[in-house]
């Protein structure tokens, strides 16, 4: 299905309401067709096809911002002379770009390189083969790259490099990056209640809470949050703006610890357990009371099943989500919290 099935009637003219052709043919208006302009260059698709060097596969070349097809170059190509052919050697009546299947390949690499490019963060970095992020190791299968700049660390895809691109970067920003791309967002939240020292609040705790809970309640693609340990505090509730919250079974989420809350309450923090019971934090409290959406079950389940159970979860959500027009997305996030 190319452009000119996709619009054959308003190319042809054809595109009128019944009263309209009426009224042209008793004015005795011939029928006039209409131009489409397409966004394809055609120099830099030519650029594309000769250094393919015959190789099988595509390119194609998107303007981010505007969404415009810049380029959709597909090797092998179409070629007439095989459709005579009982068992065509190739798919050259295949587009690859709209028509193949493919695994998900590194999409967030994209969006984290533009969005260092903006903020002019420095892109130069080396490569051991593993780092250390939050206590989190992240590795790269090819072992260690070495010494990169941003070209080469997409051309050999280097994992390190992007996530300690990431930390550079910010989460917020990032976010935002991804709504620019219209890639939807997804927060895992494990996180204890904010220090509330004087020393948080002169590196800008309160702030950064502040400006993610702006942000985020205004994004324009979907946004689910998953709990799955402790989620405590400003920060939780912040990273918590989305259009679904989901908790695992055994998780907890509320606006500050059970022993913070019983020493503002009491003046007693050894009174953690009964302040527990009164702030209703466990997944099944929060499910009754409408506060998070959906509980994803642990006990009786492996940690693969459960992974498996998350995914299939938030495939199906997701794409109910991205179905729905942008003011009613926007105007049910804003509904959902305000209906505390």
């Amino acid at each position: 299905k190319g452009v000119e099935t996709r619009f054959a009637k308003y190319i042809y003219g054809m595109d009128k309401n019944l009263v309209e052709r009426i009224e042209d043919l008793l004015a005795g208006r011939e029928n006039q067709g209409n131009d489409i302009t397409l966004t394809v260059d055609a120099e830099l698709s030519e650029y594309i096809y000769d250094n393919m060097d015959a190789m099988t596969g595509c390119v194609v070349v998107l303007n981010y911002k505007t969404g415009e097809l810049l380029a959709n170059v597909g090797i092998p190509t179409f070629d007439p002379l095989t459709l005579g052919e009982e068992e065509p050697v190739d798919t050259s009546l295949v587009d690859r770009a709209t028509m193949g299947r493919y695994p998900p390949g590194s999409i967030m690499k994209i969006v984290t390189a533009s969005a260092a490019l903006e903020e002019g963060i420095d892109l130069s970095y080396e490569c051991t083969g593993e780092c250390i992020i939050e206590g989190q190791k992240i590795t790269c299968p090819g072992g260690a790259h070495g010494s990169l700049t941003l070209e080469s660390a997409f051309t050999k895809s280097c994992n390190t490099y992007f996530a300690n691109l990431s930390v550079k970067i910010g989460a917020s920003r990032l976010k935002k990056q991804a709504e620019k791309f219209g890639r939807p967002v997804v927060t895992f939240i494990n996180t204890a209640g904010a220090y509330p020292g004087v020393g948080a609040e002169e590196r800008g705790q309160g702030e950064a809470i502040a400006r993610n809970l702006l942000e985020m309640s205004d994004l324009k693609v979907p946004i689910i949050a998953i709990i799955i340990g402790e989620g405590g505090s400003g920060g939780a509730l912040a990273l918590a703006v989305a259009d679904q919250v989901w908790m695992l079974e055994h998780s907890m989420y509320a606006i500050l610890s059970p022993e913070g809350f019983a020493s503002i309450l009491w003046k007693d923090g050894s009174r953690a357990s009964e302040a527990a019971q009164l702030m209703k934090i466990t997944a099944g409290e929060l499910l009754n009371m409408g506060v998070v959406d959906k509980v994803i079950p642990e006990n009786g389940y492996f940690s693969s099943e459960i992974v498996d159970m998350i995914k299939q979860n938030l495939i199906t959500e997701l794409e109910r989500l991205s179905q729905l027009p942008l003011d009613t997305l926007l105007e049910n996030r804003y509904q959902r919290f305000r209906k505390y």
